[in-house]
């Protein structure tokens, strides 16, 4: 307290010694100062006034010096010209440039001036003079104006006129001083070489002593300062004037800038009275000071005294904490052990790991010590790197998971770096019991593999499934194939046949769907993605159920936005798996109404390199109520209330669907309603738009297929099972092969070496060998490597189509028909197409034609109500047209009587069934001829 008292009181002496001196310094300080502003105020004043005079005397040279005077008063243009000049001149200089005058040679005039509130007025007079033949200046001391007057205007030396400028310099100088202007410590003044004030602001019945002085000093050019007196009625003051001489319009002037001494004085009084204010303030504070650190000392000790006793409380609340820590992580059921990061220092050990280790006394030695790095040994020895940064900083979490081999236990460990009690940087290593999570997982891996196995036995057991049920399915299909053929025209048996058919392929399609989802349950389903024309693939779909919906008089409509890209990258085969799927469920659910299918595109970027499709299957059938919508996609699962007697289905249809989306990135969502219809939506997302066009697939028709033909070759045909060796010996009779059978691989292997063949159809499952070994060794056999094997298997999984391109040369599934047979054969044997087939169908046609003996009224009646309706069709030539002309015909014909034309008709309805368009095309070109008389 003593010392701030002492500090105190030398703050106080310096302040006090401080302000003598500023008052004893301030006065010359100032006197200086204002010296040199009034000796620079002069010198500036007195240059504006000289280079402002200067730029008028220059301007009134270059702007006037060719005005032609007496045009002023002849030429209104030139008058208005010059009116612009002089109107800018008087803006310009509008402080010291008064009025503007011409004075021609006959003695008129022309003014022009500004008022007082700046508007321009101009004046005609007429005065009696001569022009001056020589420049002049007057002065006018009453009205302190200057006129300033250009050299006349002459030719060959005669005057012709005038043009004079009135200048105001009073007003000119005040506008000058007041920019200057001081208040209450500078006055301004102008003198001539006469000594008379052209120009003051000083106070009326003032005056400057010394004038004299000045004068003198004027009329030699000098400049300097004056210490003198300012002279008044009551009393002298003492002045300090600055002078500086200037010249203007010939003229010798002098600018004068003064100062008062008392203003001087008053001004260094008020500084005085400023610190000594100041420093009565700075005791002051300094006492209110002093009062508060005295008391605040007081003050402070009382709050020492608390804080000590607030630190001891926490102090002992940490020491709580600590223990409670220490508590609760000896409670825990986990390895933890704290250690200094530099020295290996242990610091702490809980209660779990001291009982797992069985360790006593522990704190204080050396960790590498107590826990030598050995397999056996549950913590590890550790790396400073993968907890702290090079830098000092903390990393974070270090995680690893290891097995106690002494305990058979497994342990999820993980060391950081923190922040000890006393400040140390530790590696603190806490390890969990995870050996029953461990047995879970391991359980879990047995579990899975079991699946595995389960799931691997239930596809081998389809597989087998598939080729027991493909194997004699394939012989009941083939048999009915060849017997529709051989059997067309006898409406009755070829209508059990397409009974046969019918139910043989919604036999085959039940396979595929079980072996479908099983394929998508194992993981195993693999999509092809290819240019696909979505409309295509619609029409097709449409085309596809047209019989069907025909029966049902449903209607069939199709919308396609015209924005949906021609050609994406797709599954065709998926999505038109997914297509049949609903618009069969539409028909097979709805009697009357109909179906829509629309799809829809959403561009997904500015280029179109990506879209969202969307498509929709709408109906007006059953529907489906809201609690079942989800129920319908699980397997083997039907809508509640719906009979299987009546619609038939295995429930896998809308499953497989639904998981075929899915995996084509898309989802499937219903929305329906019990008696008025349903609508399916789904949605691709991102399809990539293709930049291959869409080509359309190539499928051999039965027209072309009869046109093609083979040269006469050898077949070896390696098959088992007898009922399939003659219906493959049947498709392949038509072509004139030379055909040799074998019943196993073993004897196909014989004959091939034997026989020497030109391509070979070969069974995959067979006794003795099967057709892998068997082509095998075949293609091993010098001379018959080059001979094509084509596989012809009842396995419904494509698992093994790699192995088949290593072993065979082609391959075909079962059930065979005619059709993928011969596409099959085309790609390894020589042929040729031949027009005889149709040469065949015309001569059949006429055969037809000559035995349609019809009476000359029934031709009448043809020619009347049905030609011009056929004909409409051919232009058109759409498949449902046909369809419906056929069935009026064949009604038309039992009227009649006439079972010709009734077999003509069921000719043209069956070929059109068929789409057989060459038949149907002849067919309908016979008719004309019919009617013919």
């Amino acid at each position: 307290m003593k010392k701030i008292i002492t500090l105190l009181s030398i703050v106080v002496f310096i302040i006090v010694v401080l302000n003598v001196y500023f008052y004893l310094n301030s006065y010359n300080r100032q006197l200086k100062a204002i010296e040199i502003n009034a000796e620079h105020d002069s010198k500036t004043i007195g240059a504006v006034m000289e280079n402002t005079i200067r730029d008028l005397e220059q301007e009134i040279k270059y702007s006037f010096s060719l005005i032609d005077i007496d045009r002023i008063f002849s030429n209104s243009s030139e008058k208005n010209l010059t009116e612009k000049k002089i109107r800018y001149f008087l803006f310009k200089y509008n402080e010291l440039v008064f009025e503007v005058k011409f004075i021609n040679s006959n003695g008129k005039s022309y003014s022009q001036r500004k008022d007082v509130k700046n508007y321009f007025y101009s004046k005609y007079d007429t005065i009696r003079r001569e022009p001056l033949s020589t420049k002049s200046i007057e002065r006018y001391e009453s009205e302190m104006k200057k006129y300033v007057i250009v050299e006349p205007y002459s030719e060959n030396g005669e005057v012709k006129g005038n043009i004079i400028f009135t200048l105001d310099l009073n007003k000119f100088l005040k506008n000058i001083f007041e920019e200057y202007y001081t208040a209450g410590l500078f006055y301004q003044s102008v003198i001539n070489s006469e000594g008379e004030i052209v120009f003051s602001n000083i106070e009326e019945g003032m005056m400057l002593s010394d004038i004299e002085y000045i004068k003198n000093e004027l009329q030699q050019g000098y400049q300097g300062k004056l210490y003198h007196e300012l002279l008044n009625s009551d009393s002298k003051s003492k002045i300090f004037t600055s002078y500086y001489p200037v010249k203007i319009l010939d003229e010798n002037l002098a600018v004068l800038n003064s100062v008062l001494y008392r203003n001087i004085i008053f001004s260094s009084s008020a500084d005085l009275i400023l610190v000594g204010s100041l420093t009565f303030v700075i005791l002051l504070v300094m006492l209110i000071i002093f009062i508060f650190l005295f008391n605040q000392n007081k003050r402070e000790q009382a709050i020492l005294r608390n804080i000590n006793a607030e630190l001891e409380k926490k102090e002992e609340q940490i020491r709580l904490s600590n223990k409670m820590l220490i508590s609760i992580l000896d409670g825990t059921d986990a390895l933890i052990c704290v250690t200094d990061i530099d020295t290996d220092e242990i610091l702490f050990l809980n209660k779990y790991a001291r009982e797992f280790f069985n360790l006593k006394n522990i704190i204080g030695r050396n960790y590498n010590e107590v826990f030598p790095v050995k397999p056996e040994n549950v913590l590890q020895k550790y790396s400073k790197d993968k907890i702290i940064n090079e830098d000092g900083s903390y990393r974070g979490v270090y995680s690893w998971e290891f097995m106690s081999v002494a305990n058979k236990r497994w342990f999820a460990a993980s060391e950081q770096a923190i922040e000890w009690f006393d400040g140390r940087t530790v590696r603190i290593e806490l390890a969990f019991d995870i050996t029953k999570r461990k047995q879970a997982e391991i359980q879990m891996q047995l579990a899975r593999e079991e699946a595995e196995l389960a799931s691997k036995a239930k596809s081998e057991f389809l597989a087998n499934m598939s080729h027991e049920i493909r194997t004699p399915l394939n012989a009941v299909l083939g048999f009915a194939e060849l017997l529709k053929e051989n059997l067309t025209g006898n409406e009755k048996y070829e209508n059990y046949i397409t009974g046969i058919l019918t139910s043989g392929k919604n036999l085959l399609s039940l396979i595929n769907d079980i072996l479908d989802l099983s394929k998508i349950e194992a993981g195993k389903m693999e999509l092809l993605y290819e240019p696909v024309n979505p409309y295509a693939v619609i029409s097709d779909i449409k085309q596809i159920f047209y019989i069907k919906t025909k029966e049902k008089n449903l209607y069939f409509d199709i919308y396609v936005d015209p924005k949906l890209p021609k050609s994406i990258l797709m599954d065709e085969t998926r999505l038109r798996q997914v297509l049949f799927n609903l618009v069969g469920n539409a028909v097979k659910f709805t009697s009357k109404g109909g179906i829509k299918v629309s799809a829809h595109s959403i561009s997904k970027d500015s280029i179109g390199s990506s879209v969202d499709i969307i498509f929709e299957v709408e109906d007006t059938g059953i529907g489906i109520s809201k609690n079942q919508t989800e129920v319908i996609f699980e397997e083997f699962r039907q809508q509640e209330g719906q009979s299987t007697r009546k619609y038939g289905g295995t429930g896998l249809g809308l499953a497989i669907t639904k998981r075929l989306v899915e995996m084509m990135n898309g989802t499937i969502k219903v929305k329906s309603e019990v008696g008025k219809g349903s609508t399916f939506s789904i949605i691709f997302r991102d399809i990539s738009v293709s930049t291959v066009e869409y080509t359309e697939s190539e499928t051999l028709k039965e027209e072309e297929m009869k046109k093609i033909k083979f040269k006469k070759i050898t077949v070896l045909m390696v098959e088992d099972i007898e009922s399939n060796r003659i219906l493959l010996k049947e498709h392949l009779s038509y072509y004139n092969f030379n055909i040799i059978e074998a019943g196993n691989g073993e004897e196909g292997v014989l004959k091939a070496r034997e026989h020497k063949p030109d391509l070979i159809l070969m069974d995959i499952q067979m006794p003795v060998l099967d057709g892998f070994q068997a082509s095998k060794l075949i293609k091993e056999t010098p001379g018959l490597e080059k001979i094509p094997i084509i596989a012809i298997t009842a396995f419904g999984f494509k698992e093994d189509e790699k192995k088949y391109g290593k072993n065979f040369d082609g391959y075909l599934r079962k059930p065979l028909s005619k059709i993928n047979l011969t596409t099959e054969l085309m790609k390894h044997l020589e042929y040729e197409k031949i027009e005889s087939v149709e040469k065949n169908e015309k001569n059949k046609s006429l055969t037809f034609e000559e035995s349609l003996e019809l009476p000359d009224e029934i031709k009448n009646e043809l020619k009347e109500k049905f030609l011009p309706k056929l004909k409409l069709i051919q232009e058109g030539l759409l498949i449902e047209d046909v369809l419906e002309f056929s069935n009026e015909l064949i009604e038309f014909a039992l009227e009649k009587n006439s079972e010709n034309l009734a077999m003509y008709g069921r000719s043209l309805k069956t070929a059109a069934d068929e789409m057989r368009i060459t038949q149907m095309n002849s067919l309908m070109n016979l008719f004309e001829k019919i009617t013919e008389y």
